[in-house]
């Protein structure tokens, strides 16, 4: 074609050169000695997001001795499978209004000179030094040429650069609508996420990150060069090494597979978690939330925060160590569906076989089989505000050796662990639910049993 019509020009560059196509390739002519013989051609329509798509390609025959073209032959028309037309999946485009209190993070002159993004953001900052020494050798009549006669230099520097985010668009409360976060000089805030009945998503009001007041995501770069370059009357020659290492040490990551969004800082994780309140908290020790994973160090010390801002260090109230021996393991559904969990669960005895130390009437064990909770409601009350509900739980001891279950609903033992005594006065939630439904599960959820 000799005028542009595509609305997709291709501008790429990679084989060294900038390489445009805005043309679209309609016909290809065959000629015998200047008098066209045949023509391959091709029709083209716009797909979805203005994507240019071949419709049509067929052959068109001449013959030399009549004007008139031939019948068209091997005609295709291409017909093509879209699962996203006419809205059946993606709805129309609708505008968001991100009024939730919070000011804006990049402080004002960057926020009203250069516009940066709503969704996601970060700051970069590097500062460096370059130094090049040299030596150079004139001889006794002058020269204009660039390096004089003859030179010789070594440069090198460094430089350091810090790249932090400072708002992000992520589901942060594990509901599966996003949510977003923010890094203020007051600490982390976040925005909760919401669809009204139309599927319209709006931000809740912001509500502070309690007990963590650091960045939520932080990387450093640091870059080394150094080499030698050499330069006689107008010729130069220059051999310069630079080496770059980046180290992430905060990154948004869920750690524990509980479906909450947790904060990696300096190798230490916080775990996110909310309180009676409500409000999203953090802390070190994963017994406090609601996961099911072992616990390394009941103690940690506290948080320094990374180069920034200064912001006072992080001290978490001195929880009492508690003795963690759990031992978990987890099934992951292959697909949605009912599921139905039968298991026997016992405590071995003492015997020749079995040299086990003998158990004492006071010793005891907890067997638990947790799933996700089909009432779970953010913010709410107990139970329901646990992102995970437990189907079963029983107390093993020297009376109570074994036993053996099959659970098909959700309060199929529900009176039974309620009663179970409480192995934690501080914490006594036994977290079931009294839901009458069957076990469902979705492909991926995953069923605990520790």
């Amino acid at each position: 074609e000799n005028t542009v019509s595509r609305k997709d020009i291709n501008v790429n560059a990679k084989q060294g050169v900038k390489r445009v196509e805005p043309y679209l390739l309609n016909s290809i002519d065959i000629s015998y000695k200047t008098q066209k013989i045949r023509s391959y051609k091709s029709e083209y329509e716009d797909g979805q997001f203005s994507k240019t798509r071949l419709r049509r390609l067929y052959i068109q025959g001449y013959n030399i001795k009549y004007p008139d073209p031939l019948p068209i032959v091997d005609d295709y028309i291409f017909e093509y499978y879209n699962e996203i037309e006419n809205n059946q999946i993606f709805g129309p485009d609708n505008m968001i209004q991100v009024n939730n209190g919070v000011s804006s993070p990049y402080g004002s002159i960057i926020g009203n000179l250069l516009k940066p993004s709503k969704i996601n953001g970060n700051i970069s900052t590097e500062s460096g030094l370059n130094f090049r020494a040299a030596a150079g050798l004139n001889f006794f009549y002058s020269s204009n040429d660039a390096y004089g006669h003859l030179m010789f230099g070594f440069p090198f520097g460094y430089s350091t650069a810090e790249a932090k985010n400072v708002q992000q668009l992520i589901d942060f409360n594990g509901d599966g609508i996003q949510d977003m976060i923010y890094r203020t000089s007051s600490g982390l805030t976040y925005s909760e996420g919401k669809l009204d009945i139309y599927g319209r998503l709006s931000f809740l009001p912001a509500k502070p990150i309690l007990n963590y007041n650091s960045n939520f995501s932080f990387t450093e770069t640091k870059t080394n060069n150094s080499g030698w370059d050499m330069g006689a009357i107008i010729y130069s020659k220059s051999s310069i090494t630079s080496t770059s290492k980046g180290t992430t040490s905060t990154y948004l990551i869920d750690a524990n597979s509980d479906g909450l969004v947790d904060i990696v800082n300096d190798g230490k994780v916080w775990f996110n978690k909310y309180n009676q309140g409500g409000n999203p908290e953090m802390t070190q020790h994963s017994e406090y939330t609601e996961n099911m994973v072992v616990k390394v160090k009941p103690i940690a010390p506290p948080l320094i925060p990374p180069p920034g801002p200064k912001v006072p260090p992080i001290v978490e109230p001195d929880y009492p160590p508690t003795p963690v021996a759990d031992v978990v393991k987890v099934w992951i559904a292959s697909q949605d569906g009912y599921i139905t969990i039968q298991d026997y669960v016992s405590i071995s005895g003492t015997g020749l076989l079995n040299p086990v130390t003998v158990l004492k009437p006071t010793d005891k064990a907890y067997y638990s089989v947790e799933i996700a909770n089909p009432d779970y409601v953010p913010g709410g009350t107990q139970p329901n505000n646990f992102y995970h509900a437990r189907v079963f739980l029983t107390q093993l001891n020297p009376s109570n050796l074994s036993q053996s279950f099959t659970i098909s609903r959700y309060n199929d033992y529900y009176s039974q662990i309620i009663n179970v005594p409480a192995g934690n006065t501080q914490y006594n939630v036994h977290g079931a639910i009294n839901n009458p439904n069957r076990l469902f599960v979705k492909s991926g959820d995953k069923v605990y049993i520790r």
